[in-house]
């Protein structure tokens, strides 16, 4: 895997413990898994799976947020 330079790092950080914080506060899952991998290019393709209840992507989100 190529090197990753500490400012990416820190935003894939960031990024992740707000997915995951995202797991705890509404999916009410019991397991999770976080996969990484390098793909085509200077690219990393991160997975965050749960078993929690998910969601309608479809129905628009009134929260203000910025979404996934």
């Amino acid at each position: 895997m190529p090197r990753i330079e500490e400012p990416v790092r820190v935003l894939l950080q960031s990024v992740l413990c707000e997915f995951l914080f995202n797991v705890v506060k509404h999916a009410g899952a019991r397991r999770v898994l976080v996969t990484a991998k390098a793909v085509e290019g200077p690219a990393l393709q991160i997975v965050v799976a749960d078993d929690g209840v998910g969601f309608d992507a479809s129905v628009p989100r009134r929260s203000g947020g910025i979404g996934l």
